[in-house]
């Protein structure tokens, strides 16, 4: 486990400079009522700030508390996710009105004020030295945890409490003003992203209704095959499937792409992918970031199309362009919401895609439109680099602050 801090100041294990360091309940969700006690969960921590989620709210009633010798959580307590991501982050619990628990998987710390302040804590609690320390003790693979034994015994800085409260009344100032800088970033880099889809919107209103046809008529589309994963080969070289996995918002990841063998892929012509296809992803065909659709380049093929992935193709009335940019319109993003089913997984068939209806101007202005909205997603697209990389400047400005702070180098 690395040191605290590269300078004098004295160093103790977490739990050492605590009153209270436990673990939330263990409440199913047969203990669970609708109103009552509130039970914090480790969705509720976030990093350096507790999420309310109050619509997502988990409650238990006096007799389970009283039944399952719940532990309380007060108002200034600091909550430990010991799950990721990511793990160890913490919060300070604000006054909210309600009696709380928490869940298991958190680890309550209500910090001994002589030794520590709570609030330099949760700033160190975003060190990436302390996050290293966590994870040097984590265990799990495919989900990484911390036991609240090694948590206990994660090496925290302690200078004097004055100076502790000096570096908190220096950081909450700095982080105050990144963080109004930050939204601000954000919300331009919000408004370059929308500049385009809506300009697009207005281009197609523009055709009028009086042109609205249905995809299907003017596309050749094809379902993929199910390729039995027992017939996978570890074969880098072999030829690539394509999944619903590798398809996200606007483009194609082959990170864990799976392979066929090349000998037996003969037999699967018709399923062979080409350049300039579009892709539907047709099993959680929309995710948070928009729909799950891609346009493939020569460096996406050759590739052979695997079921639940929808391939288009343009007919001559078509545009492939603007098929492109049709299927990342909100229009279709909002038919496709309309159109889902399914709760685990939700889906859409072949069939839907075929029957979204939508104005279709002739190929001459497609063409023309397509060259109009190019220049505005080109412009977006520049705006959109120009904000994401002011709010990554913004996140490495607090990482660094963040280091001299606990590296004593804070004035």
């Amino acid at each position: 486990m690395k040191d605290a801090t590269d300078q004098k100041w004295a160093t103790a294990e977490l739990a050492s400079v605590s009153k209270v360091f436990t673990d939330g309940n263990w409440i199913e969700t047969k203990d669970q009522a609708s109103e009552g006690i509130r039970l914090v969960q480790t969705g509720n921590v976030g990093e350096g700030a507790f999420k309310d989620r109050r619509d997502k709210a988990r409650w238990i009633d006096d007799e389970t508390f009283d039944r399952l010798n719940c532990f309380e959580v007060l108002p200034g307590d600091c909550l430990v996710s010991r799950l990721p991501d990511p793990v160890g982050r913490a919060c300070i619990i604000p006054e909210t009105g309600d009696k709380m628990i928490t869940a298991v998987d958190c680890t309550v710390i209500r910090p001994d004020e002589t030794k520590i302040d709570t609030r330099f804590f949760v700033y160190y609690s975003l060190s990436s030295e302390y996050l290293r320390n966590v994870d040097d003790v984590c265990t799990g693979t495919t989900r990484r945890r911390i036991s609240r034994k090694n948590l206990g015994k994660i090496p925290i800085p302690l200078p004097p409490l004055e100076e502790q409260q000096r570096i908190v009344a220096v950081l909450d100032e700095a982080f105050e003003g990144l963080a109004r800088a930050r939204a601000h970033a954000e919300a331009n880099l919000q408004n370059a992203r929308k500049l385009f889809e809506n300009s697009l919107e207005a281009e197609l209103e523009a055709v009028g209704n009086s042109n609205e046809t249905s995809l299907g008529e003017h596309i050749d589309l094809l379902a993929g095959f199910a390729f039995k994963s027992k017939g996978y080969t570890e074969d880098q070289s072999a030829m690539r499937l394509m999944r619903g996995d590798n398809i996200i918002p606007g483009a194609v990841r082959w990170e864990g792409a799976k392979y066929w063998p090349i000998e037996d892929c003969e037999a699967y012509e018709k399923f062979q992918l080409c350049a300039d296809d579009v892709l539907i992803a047709m099993d959680r065909t929309w995710i948070k970031a928009g729909i799950k659709y891609a346009v493939l380049t020569d460096a996406d093929v050759p590739s052979l199309l695997v079921q639940r992935v929808a391939r288009l193709r343009c007919l001559p009335s078509l545009d492939t362009h603007f098929l492109e940019m049709l299927i990342g319109s909100k229009s279709f993003e909002r038919y496709v919401l309309s159109i889902q089913t399914g709760t685990g997984v939700p889906h859409i068939s072949p069939t839907q895609i075929k029957d979204f209806k939508f104005p279709l101007p002739d190929i001459e202005t497609q063409a023309e439109m397509v060259e109009r909205l190019l220049i505005v997603k080109n412009g977006s697209n520049e705006l959109s680099e120009s904000y994401s990389q002011k709010v990554q400047d913004i996140d490495d400005c607090r990482r660094s602050l963040l280091q001299k702070a606990f590296a004593g180098e804070l004035s």
